[in-house]
C-alpha cells in the first residue's frame, strides 16, 4: 500500500461544464442529454483521481472565494481522501466546456482564458505552502502556468517547493516547464507528445521508441519522464531504464477531458518502493478507466479487473 503523503498544487482553478448530446452539428440546437459540473484544473483532477483509487491527498494553491463554499461541498463526497488547504482569493474561478457528441463519438474541448493570479495571490501562496509542506510530502504541481511577468514568481514557488518536499513532480507545458525543468531538481515530469517536442525544440514521432530515444535527453534534469501517446499507452524514462506500456483490448472511448491526470495519479498511487513498470501500468490503467467513461460510475478495483497491460522494457 502506498503510504506517502501527496499534495496538488494549482494556479489556475476551473468548474468542468460537461454537456452530453445525443447527435450535433455545428450550428444546430440541440437539448442535452446530461450535463455535470465538477471542480477541476489539472491539481484538482490528480486529487479526486487520487480519491477514487482510495489514495489520500491535500489540494492546495489558488481558489475563488466566489465558489469556495460550492467546491468544498462538491469535496465533501471525497472527504476521506482530500483535505482543503486552498489559498482563498476574492473573485469567481474560470469555466471550461466540454461537449460530447455521444451518438458520433467526438467532443469539444473550450477553455477559459481568465486566471485569479496577481502578485499578492502568488505572495500568500508562497507563504501558504512553506507552512504547510515537510520533507515526507511529495508535491504535484498541475496546470497551467502563465507566460508573462507572473510566470517567473511561480517557477520560483515551484522550484523553492522542490528543494524542502520528498519529490517534486511537475504537469505542465511551455516555456515554465523549461525553466523548471533546468532548474535541475524535478522528480517527475509528463508531458505529452506536443509538449515534449516543445521542451526538447524539435518535432518527436507519436512512437514509443522515438519518444524514449528523445526523452533520455531530458534524463540528466529530470528523474522520471512519463509520456503520454493516447490510446497507444505510454512511457518512462530514467537514466537507467525505460518502459513502455498499453491496454491490449481497447474499447469505445467515452471522452479524453482528464486522462492524462488520471495517468499521472495512477502513477504516483503505486509505492515508491514498486518497479517504475508497475507504476506506468497502474497509471495507464486508471487513464483508460478515464477514457472509457468507467472512472464515473465504478470502483477502482472493479474498473481495472478486466484491463490487460502489455509492458515492454526498452
Amino acid at each position: 500500500m502506498n503510504t506517502q503523503k501527496i499534495t496538488t498544487v494549482g494556479f489556475n482553478p476551473a468548474w468542468d461544464r460537461t454537456c452530453y448530446v445525443d447527435g450535433i452539428e455545428w450550428g444546430d440546437h440541440a437539448v442535452m442529454a446530461s450535463q455535470t459540473l465538477m471542480p477541476a484544473g489539472k491539481a484538482m483532477n490528480i486529487s479526486r483521481a487520487l480519491a477514487w483509487m482510495s489514495i489520500p491527498s491535500t489540494a492546495a494553491g489558488l481558489w475563488s472565494a466566489a465558489d469556495y463554499p460550492d467546491m468544498i461541498e462538491v469535496l465533501a463526497g471525497f472527504q476521506d481522501y482530500i483535505r482543503s488547504a486552498f489559498t482563498v482569493l476574492e473573485g469567481t474561478a474560470r469555466q471550461n466546456v466540454t461537449v460530447v457528441d455521444t451518438r458520433k463519438n467526438r467532443e469539444m474541448h473550450l477553455r477559459s482564458p481568465k486566471t485569479l493570479i496577481t502578485q499578492e495571490a502568488l505572495t500568500q501562496l508562497g507563504h501558504d505552502l512553506q507552512e504547510q509542506l515537510n520533507p515526507l510530502v511529495s508535491v504535484i504541481f498541475a496546470g497551467s502556468i502563465p507566460e508573462g511577468r507572473f510566470q517567473d514568481e511561480c517557477v520560483s514557488i515551484i522550484t523553492k517547493v522542490g528543494c524542502q518536499c520528498a519529490k517534486l513532480i511537475v504537469d505542465t507545458s511551455g516555456s515554465a516547464l523549461r525553466k523548471i525543468v533546468d532548474s535541475g531538481n524535478v522528480g517527475v515530469i509528463k508531458p505529452n507528445i506536443e509538449e515534449l517536442s516543445e521542451l526538447l525544440g524539435k518535432s518527436v514521432e507519436e512512437d514509443a521508441d522515438a519518444v524514449i530515444s528523445a526523452s533520455r535527453q531530458l534524463c540528466n534534469r529530470v528523474k522520471v519522464i512519463i509520456v503520454s501517446l493516447g490510446q497507444k499507452g505510454a512511457v518512462a524514462v530514467t537514466k537507467d531504464a525505460a518502459v513502455y506500456c498499453r491496454i491490449k483490448k481497447q474499447r469505445r472511448v467515452v471522452h479524453t477531458v482528464g486522462c492524462g491526470d488520471y495517468l499521472l495519479a495512477g502513477y504516483v498511487s503505486v509505492s515508491d518502493s514498486a518497479e517504475i513498470s508497475q507504476k506506468l501500468a497502474t497509471g495507464v490503467k486508471a487513464a483508460t478507466a478515464k477514457a472509457w467513461g468507467l472512472a464515473d460510475g465504478n470502483a477502482w478495483p472493479q474498473s481495472q479487473r478486466d484491463m490487460e497491460v502489455e509492458t515492454r522494457w526498452c
